[in-house]
């Protein structure tokens, strides 16, 4: 079932991932083990917790199921991703946080697989937009097939055919004529199918405030748009002067992190409540919020403006 294999694949991930963040936190082999047999069981609870609640939603709904559902959250090959059991009511995904991935790409980056009008399924990184379509049995070389490509479009059909395979329009700009614009039929593939990598927008790219705003939440502007953490940031496809600049600010941060966690670690448990209460305090008033944490900077106030009066 779809259930059964989207726990086998989030078993692996957790497996490999948790080993190799113990191996580098200095665990002995053995543990490093032990600890991934924990991160497989505790991935397997996740991912039925959340079929549990999903298909608890289904039955509430008390409604019949009249068309398929407007995507699927598949791997590579097509195979169901266990990220497909994993959302929520709120159309986010891991509490809507994106990963940030600039050493290497995601190990199980998710593609969505839709239908426009034909069958495609596509994923990105930060700066490129990958996807995979279905062709028609009849295909049997890319002579065969004619791809156009705009700023804002797509459109795939075959020589002798006026109906498309895919065609719409992008969630946002794209380069054309970008250096990784390219598109071949898969070898020995049945049916064929035609893989395409596109460049996005190198505008948005460079003045983006955050490189997690680059994902986009959906590939057409009248698809169904994909809730926030789905997509994991794929940053190894950006220019490499604009990766590096970011290894360097998070490099910056991880110090800055590290020692305040040394300055804290030499306070008492009452200084760090009071710093703690004062930081929620300047946030409350930043956002206008009548909200604050009693202090003892609060208290002196008080006493002062009261010794003030008498």
């Amino acid at each position: 079932t779809e259930l059964n294999e989207a726990t086998v694949v989030a078993e692996r991930e957790a497996m490999v991932l948790v080993a190799e963040q113990a191996l580098k936190a200095g665990k002995t082999p053995k543990e490093a083990g032990e600890l991934a047999m924990k991160g497989a069981e505790l991935a397997k609870q996740r991912v039925h917790e959340m079929a549990e609640k999903k298909k608890a939603m289904m039955v509430e709904d008390d409604l019949e199921v009249s068309e398929p559902a407007p995507y699927r959250i598949v791997c590579e090959d097509g195979a169901v991703h266990p990220r497909a059991f994993c959302h929520t009511e709120r159309g986010t995904y891991f509490m809507g946080m994106v990963v940030m991935n600039s050493d290497r790409p995601p190990q199980s980056q998710p593609w969505i697989e839709v239908r426009h009008p034909g069958k495609l399924r596509w994923t990105q990184g930060c700066a490129q937009v990958r996807m995979k379509v279905t062709l028609p049995e009849s295909v049997t070389s890319a002579a065969e097939v004619d791809v156009k490509v705009t700023t804002t479009s797509i459109r795939i059909g075959t020589v002798g055919d006026s109906d498309p395979v895919v065609e719409g329009e992008f969630e946002r700009k794209v380069d054309p004529e970008g250096e990784n614009y390219s598109w071949y039929l898969i070898p020995d593939e049945r049916p064929p199918m035609l893989e395409l990598c596109l460049d996005k927008d190198a505008s948005e790219v460079y003045q983006t405030y955050s490189y997690g705003s680059l994902l986009w939440p959906r590939l057409f502007k009248d698809d169904f748009e994909m809730g926030e953490g789905l997509f994991e940031a794929d940053l190894t496809d950006l220019p490499p002067h604009l990766v590096e600049k970011f290894q360097r600010e998070q490099a910056l941060a991880n110090e800055r992190s590290r020692n305040d966690r040394d300055r804290r670690a030499r306070l008492t448990e009452e200084e760090v409540m009071e710093e703690v209460s004062r930081n929620w305090n300047d946030e409350f008033a930043r956002h206008g919020m009548p909200t604050r944490f009693d202090t003892n900077e609060d208290r002196m106030i008080e006493s002062a403006t009261r010794a003030g009066r008498m």
